[in-house]
This record gives C-alpha cells, sequence and structure tokens, in this order.
C-alpha cells in the first residue's frame, strides 16, 4: 500500500511539473499574456539603450508624475523635482522620488506572475558607506516575508541599476489566475541622500 501511495504521489507531481511547463510555455509566448494572467501594464523595453531588451511595466506610482502616489513615504522621503535625465517613460516627466538618510519608501502591491523575475529603476546619490537597500515583501501563511534583494552603490549621476532579481514570486503558484503581490522597499540605511525613479518590472522570465 506504501508503495502504491508513493507511486500515485510521484505521478501527481509528475502531471503537475508538466502542466506547470505548458503554462510557462505558453505565457512566454506573448506579451499578451500579463493582461490574460491579472497583471495589468502596458509593456515597453525601456532599457533598450542599455543593451536590454527585456520588456518591462512601469510600477504603479513608478514614474512619481502623480502627486497622488500610494507609495508608503517614511523618515522624510518625498517626491520632489528633477526626474532622471533619460526620461524613458516621458520627455515630459519632472519629478523622482528623494530618500534622505533614514528615510524609505515601499511601492503599493505589485502584481506578479511565476515567469516575474526581476525588477529596474534609475537612480542617484548615494556613497561608499550609503548603498541603497532594496527589499521584496510578501505576505505568505506565516506572515510577511521580506528578503533584501539588492543593495545598490552609489552613483554621482542618474543612471539605470543593475536588474534586480526577486524570488518570492514564486507565491505566485498558490495564488488564484497564477498571480500574487509583492511590495519593494527601498531604504537609505547610510549618511548620503538618494534619489530614484522610474520603477519598472519585468513579467517574462522565459523568451
Amino acid at each position: 500500500m506504501a508503495t502504491a501511495a508513493i507511486i500515485t504521489s510521484r505521478r501527481a507531481l509528475a502531471l503537475f511539473l508538466m502542466g506547470l511547463v505548458a503554462t510557462l510555455a505558453l505565457l512566454s509566448s506573448t506579451p499578451n499574456a500579463i493582461a490574460a494572467g491579472g497583471c495589468p501594464g502596458s509593456l515597453t523595453t525601456p532599457f533598450l539603450p542599455w543593451a536590454d531588451s527585456n520588456h518591462y511595466w512601469l510600477a504603479p506610482g513608478g514614474s512619481f508624475e502623480d502627486s497622488h502616489s500610494s507609495w508608503a513615504l517614511t523618515g522624510g522621503a518625498a517626491v520632489g523635482s528633477g526626474s532622471e535625465t533619460f526620461f524613458v517613460g516621458n520627455t515630459g516627466d519632472k519629478h523622482s522620488l528623494s530618500i534622505p538618510a533614514g528615510g524609505s519608501a515601499t511601492t503599493p502591491p505589485i502584481c506578479v506572475t511565476v515567469v516575474s523575475p526581476l525588477m529596474r529603476f534609475f537612480a542617484k546619490g548615494g556613497n561608499s558607506a550609503s548603498p541603497l537597500k532594496v527589499e521584496v515583501l510578501a505576505t505568505t501563511p506565516l506572515g510577511t516575508a521580506q528578503l533584501k534583494v539588492a543593495s545598490i552603490p552609489a552613483s554621482a549621476t542618474w543612471a539605470p541599476t543593475s536588474q534586480v532579481y526577486f524570488l518570492s514570486n514564486i507565491l505566485a503558484l498558490v495564488g488564484p489566475g497564477g498571480t500574487t503581490s509583492v511590495k519593494f522597499r527601498f531604504s537609505n540605511p547610510g549618511t548620503a541622500a538618494w534619489q530614484i525613479d522610474d520603477v519598472y518590472v519585468d513579467p517574462w522570465k522565459f523568451r
């Protein structure tokens, strides 16, 4: 009986994995699949000038042009004048987010899918002792899990960050429609101020 149960479990696992692979292949076959998966956003290639041809969608309030942004700001973090200088979103953009020493900024919930692998944004500021910390926050059955996913080095001028990979999107496997929500927190534990702008999420892991 035990052997039969093990065989049945293995077959169920194999069928699940086969279904998952088929789903991932379907999602990766068309950019429009993200809409079907319940995650809104128009896909663009904002980092193409930096040899990154991945498709991204702008995080909610991620351009900081909306004065009613739903980001949670602490420690003096605030939207101010001065957009990133490449204007990847819109040539008329005029704002960015300032994060002083001790400040933090947390996105509203962002929809991700089982194939959402990374995010990327523009940043300026810091020094050798003041990197910008990036964390991903996700709700689990045991509470809110937080994971540091990047430490952004100082930059005297506006520049795109490296691709920031995050792992909590695996929770989407148990979410309705294959999606889940996470938040990203940007915090400044150092002594030098930071500015960030145009925060994007890449919804495609397979191409």
